[in-house]
């Protein structure tokens, strides 16, 4: 993960180095939409990171907290530096990747990281991957 979003890793990295920036709910108004679906409907913010039960999120930066997560549904995952960059000559494209899921659709894999998703709806995500050794945890809000 590159910052707040692949997500998890990167948000976990840009805290440790100080750089810059099974439960399944998925209910929607139809109750029958494909974690794709849920996945692809809108585009993701991260909301919070914990690294070993430890709140990281107070010591991502701003900059790195607007960033957005796109996935499409042809398979590109696309993470966008949003409104405020650390750095202004940074791209605005930060990544541009792949994702798909894995294990019966349990876990998300993209720009090269895989995560269990511990919990996708139409509102929020919750995805756990393992973090030198930690587990990480970083929730997402649609946007």
């Amino acid at each position: 993960m590159k910052t707040t979003t692949l997500v998890v890793l990167a948000a976990a990295m840009v805290a440790i180095s100080s750089c810059k920036k099974d439960e399944n709910n998925t209910s929607n108004p139809s109750n029958n939409a494909s974690k794709k679906e849920l996945l692809t409907a809108k585009k993701w913010k991260a909301t919070g990171l914990t690294l070993g039960g430890t709140d990281f999120w107070p010591q991502i930066e701003d900059c790195d907290k607007d960033n957005i997560n796109t996935f499409k549904t042809d398979g590109v995952y696309i993470e966008d530096e949003g409104a405020t960059k650390c750095d202004p000559s940074d791209p605005q494209i930060i990544t541009t990747s792949t994702w798909v899921f894995i294990e019966n659709d349990t876990k998300l894999v993209y720009d090269g990281d895989t995560a269990k998703i511990n919990e996708l709806s139409t509102s929020k995500m919750v995805l756990q991957m393992d973090f030198l050794g930690s587990s990480a945890i970083a929730t997402f809000a649609a946007q």
